[in-house]
């Protein structure tokens, strides 16, 4: 059942007129990316001196392109593919920090947000949207940034937890029913396999001397060391009484 207070939304364009020049904007990444505020974002030639915080985004944000360095600023938190090579041209920066200390940075206002640029799910019929598929940051940057815009995408997956945000909070949304981005894994080469571990000898070599791989001949040659070790711990032992070590009751004076 749709929420009651769910409209068709407004274009994407009429939802990015939220935002003003010299913001800090935070970017939902990953699968969540929201590509259709990002474009409407840029299609607006009277932004400039537009900051955005980022970890790694899906597909080729149009705000990384040459020619939009001069109005939009990328800083990732976590880089992906389609930022790596502005970072080593010059035109965005990278800040490296554990991704644990992000929603931190972002909720005690170290690094402010005056707007956050969302992917979310339908709401359910309380009127609560979900983070989706990547929640990350998203969460901080969404209960702190005065403004919020949003993609309600109809084929974004609700997950549970702390993933939840209110669609009273959001300023304004545009409505998509869009497939979310797929990562298809490569057939797996044969370096692949032995770099997993996936493949290996049948025999353990230790010291010169080669095992059958049940590990018998390693586990016999690991006890003995262990014995061996056993021993002269044991020949090095002395025994507190033997060395004059006196036990004292708490009653006695020391």
């Amino acid at each position: 059942m749709r929420y009651a207070g769910l409209a068709e939304g407004q274009s994407g364009e009429a939802v990015v007129a939220e935002l003003r020049s010299g913001m800090n904007v935070f970017v939902h990444g990953a699968a969540a990316t929201p590509h259709v505020l990002i474009d409407a974002m840029v299609a607006r030639g009277d932004l400039t001196d537009i900051t955005l915080y980022h970890l790694h985004l899906d597909g080729k944000p149009a705000f990384l392109e040459p020619e939009h360095q001069d109005r939009f600023r990328s800083i990732s938190f976590f880089t992906g593919a389609c930022a790596r090579g502005p970072i080593a041209e010059g035109r965005a920066d990278f800040i490296p920090v554990f991704l644990s200390d992000i929603p931190g940075l972002i909720e005690r206002g170290r690094i402010r947000m005056d707007a956050a640029l969302l992917q979310l799910s339908m709401p359910d019929q309380q009127g609560f949207c979900s983070l989706g598929t990547s929640v990350d940051a998203a969460r901080a940057a969404a209960m702190t940034a005065p403004v919020v815009l949003a993609e309600i995408n109809a084929r974004m997956p609700r997950t549970h937890g702390m993933t939840e945000v209110k669609l009273d909070q959001v300023r304004a949304f545009t409505c998509t029913d869009r497939e979310l981005p797929e990562h298809v894994a490569a057939a797996e080469t044969e370096g692949d396999a032995r770099a997993s571990g996936r493949q290996h000898s049948n025999t353990y070599s230790v010291e010169g001397r080669s095992y059958d791989a049940d590990c018998d001949g390693l586990r016999r040659e690991v006890l003995d060391v262990v014995g061996l070790l056993r021993g002269q711990v044991e020949d090095v032992a002395v025994n507190p009484c033997d060395a004059g070590v006196r036990r004292v009751s708490a009653a006695e004076d020391l």
